[in-house]
């Protein structure tokens, strides 16, 4: 064995030379590190190590990061560095709760490196050998959506896959909790096989999730405890949709309101049909007045608003008027802060808008503006309150583009959401739930329906997060399209004449801030 990895270290370097580089500075124990990450292939190792120079001098030109260099990182007090383990490995602790998403994301990389040096020097004894390896502990107890960050944990994980090969001994996920598990799956994917045998837990491991080990039935009869994808499938599809079926789209699994109104329904009750729209009328001009006086016992006015705005906030509540008028009130105070002047400017969501994400289409065949997202456009934003007020602009824009003189109070919207070619660079759950959240809680019932196209297989997981922020009204207004037959039916929806050519209609894509709306009636 050592002399067979004599003579693979001396092809190594061999080919290291070839490649214009030198292995002067480094020992044995530093080239083996990457001998064993390309299964001990010379050419394919000293591939590596020419990339690793390459990107230590571009990222790390002074052989060190400096904590000046990374302050905003480390003013957040989240990551902990620990004495020995019984191996002897350094171990660092992450406090999952205290990490935000970077809005400097060079100062983010160059923080990893940071922390990695600085935990791998910890164990020196002198002088760097070069085999030294390190524990990651990652606690992800107490945390939220707003701590979540898909993007960094890629990061880390691929720096430490490419540049910093078999430095990590093992690495401990303490406290996940179930929203996670979605995170987790996704961030897996990107995952080496060698890397993914070092974490805690491991896919056998999703008792963390479930309550109990996943073991598919057949493999128990033989004996065997393997995990079994299938299982887990079902049981995550029982937690998100209530049921086993494993398809993503949960429409005619979810039933609807709706089905308690028709003539049959109204029938049973002893009620004909219109018998049934008098007493309906008659009930809503009541609940109507009791959300007014609701309103104003919370020191809140209706004036300015008519019964078709108010009847959104009393359907999005089931009807009840102290809840309606609650939701009205908090749907004001948030418009009055976020939104002072009534309106979004471009020149307040300039950056977003340069991105050329958004198209505003014509109406559709039901009279619904319908507005397009580019998916592959989009990168989590750096400014978080640029980004809630650029939601409001295109909402907003996109409602008034419907308005026929002036605004009734009922008008809906279509979103369509193109994931085609996008990336993990562009996946961004806080982004999508803000959106979602923002309709759901300050903009009730304007959601006609949102088309998600294109969506690739890493993107499920993702979904899977976001979907449990999402109110049961929200999801049956949600078509992820992935059959012909509902790639017709979204076609038929929205119209040819509004879609674009690139979906299978007639229109061109007009970019948002390129659409001029009609000024409204006094």
């Amino acid at each position: 064995m050592e002399e067979t990895q004599e003579i693979v270290l001396t092809q190594m370097r061999k080919s290291v030379e070839k490649l214009g580089s030198s292995t002067e500075k480094h020992g044995d124990s530093t080239l083996m590190r990457f001998l064993i990450a390309r299964s001990m292939d010379p050419d394919k190792a000293a591939n590596m190590f020419v990339q690793w120079q390459k990107w230590r001098a571009s990222l790390v030109p002074n052989g060190f990061i400096s904590d000046s260099e990374v302050s905003d990182e480390l003013a957040a007090k989240k990551i902990y560095l620990q004495s020995l383990s019984n191996k002897g490995f350094p171990v660092m602790i992450v406090k999952g709760s205290k990490h935000f998403p970077s809005k400097d994301q060079l100062q983010f990389k160059k923080f990893v490196v940071h922390i990695l040096d600085k935990t791998i020097a910890s164990s020196f004894k002198g002088r760097e050998i070069g085999n030294e390896k390190l524990i990651g502990v990652l606690d992800l107890k107490n945390i939220s959506y707003k701590n979540i960050d898909a993007r960094a944990l890629i990061t880390g994980f691929q720096f430490l896959q490419s540049y910093y090969p078999e430095r990590l001994a093992k690495c401990f996920l303490l406290n996940m909790p179930w929203f996670f598990v979605s995170v987790w799956r996704l961030v897996s994917r990107f995952l080496e096989k060698a890397t993914l045998d070092k974490e805690s837990p491991h896919y056998e491991q999703v008792s963390v999730y479930s309550g109990a080990k996943l073991y598919c039935d057949c493999d128990q009869q033989r004996g065997k405890k393997s995990f079994c994808r299938r299982s887990w499938r079902r049981n995550l599809a029982r937690r998100v949709w209530g049921t086993s079926k494993t398809k993503s789209d949960p429409r005619g699994r979810i039933g609807t309101i709706g089905g308690l109104m028709n003539v049959k329904n109204s029938q049973r009750f002893g009620l004909t049909a219109i018998k049934w729209l008098a007493v309906m009328g008659e009930t809503q001009e009541i609940t109507l007045t009791q959300m007014r006086t609701s309103v104003e016992k919370l020191g809140s006015s209706t004036e300015k608003h008519g019964d078709p705005t108010l009847m959104r906030f009393l359907i999005a509540r089931s009807m009840d008027p102290n809840k309606a008028a609650k939701m009205y009130v908090q749907w004001q105070k948030w418009r009055a802060s976020l939104v002072p002047n009534d309106f979004i400017s471009d020149s307040e969501v300039t950056e977003e808008l340069a991105a050329k994400k958004i198209y505003l289409q014509s109406l559709s065949n039901k009279g619904f503006p319908v507005f397009i997202c580019e998916g592959s456009k989009h990168f989590p934003s750096k400014d978080q309150l640029q980004f809630k007020k650029f939601v409001v602009h295109l909402l907003d824009k996109s409602i008034a583009s419907s308005f026929k003189g002036r605004e009734i109070g009922n008008e809906k919207l279509i979103g369509v959401l193109d994931l085609k070619n996008i990336s993990y660079k562009n996946v961004d759950a806080r982004g999508m739930i803000t959106g979602f959240q923002f309709l759901q809680a300050y903009y009730p019932e304007r959601l006609a329906k949102c088309f998600i196209l294109n969506m690739p297989w890493f993107f499920v997981s993702v979904w899977r997060l976001i979907s449990r922020f999402l109110d049961k009204a929200t999801l049956e207004k949600i078509v992820i399209v992935t059959s012909d037959d509902e790639r017709r039916d979204f076609v038929k929806e929205v119209g040819e004449e509004t879609l674009p050519e690139e979906y299978g209609g007639r229109a061109k894509l007009r970019p948002l801030q390129e659409v001029k709306l009609v000024p409204l009636e006094d």
